[in-house]
């Protein structure tokens, strides 16, 4: 039945076969060039990004490891430093022992502060900086004077500590300077 309903049709819009086929071929050979032109479009894109992004990977290998060197050279200047400062240190250490040693020698154990002026140097320092006292004969507690002995143990711990620091920050100055390529 539908067999019959298609010549019938077929006969009355009376249908050129020739063209038929040939406008099937054109258009069959249309599709596979569009086809293969996108394709050849898409392929060029594609190898466009690959390079893109090996470009991107290469970049970003070379900036971590530039960033991984100036880490170690940074820690190696930290090091080098941190090695100096122990060592400065170390004859600061040193040369205060000795320095104490010839107070010791040089010092006459008099009076050289007086007790108010003791006390009120303790008040305003911390316990470590304190300034040590020595009793009087009979006076007591309240006597309590510095020696020059004392005063220049002060002094010389004074110094050491204050050149401890500025060794530190010497270092840290020129740490960062090594970080930022000059002052």
């Amino acid at each position: 039945m539908i067999a019959r309903i298609a010549q019938s049709l077929i006969g009355v819009v009376g249908i050129n076969w020739a063209a038929l086929f040939f406008m099937l071929v054109f258009f069959s050979l249309g599709n596979w060039a569009g086809w293969t032109a996108n394709g050849w479009r898409w392929e060029s894109r594609y190898a466009d990004l690959q390079k893109t992004q090996a470009d991107t990977v290469t970049e970003a290998r070379k900036a971590a490891v530039e960033a991984l060197q100036k880490a170690l050279a940074a820690q190696r200047r930290g090091d080098a430093l941190a090695a100096r400062i122990a060592a400065d240190e170390t004859a600061r250490i040193q040369r205060a022992e000795e320095m104490g040693r010839e107070i010791a020698k040089l010092a006459a154990g008099r009076p050289c502060l007086s007790a108010d002026l003791t006390r009120l140097l303790n008040e305003s320092a911390s316990v470590a900086a304190r300034v040590s006292t020595h009793s009087g004969d009979a006076a007591g507690a309240a006597a309590r004077f510095a020696t020059d002995a004392d005063v220049g143990h002060w002094v010389a711990g004074a110094r050491r500590q204050y050149d401890n620091c500025r060794g530190r920050i010497d270092a840290i100055r020129q740490w960062n300077d090594g970080l930022t390529g000059g002052p």
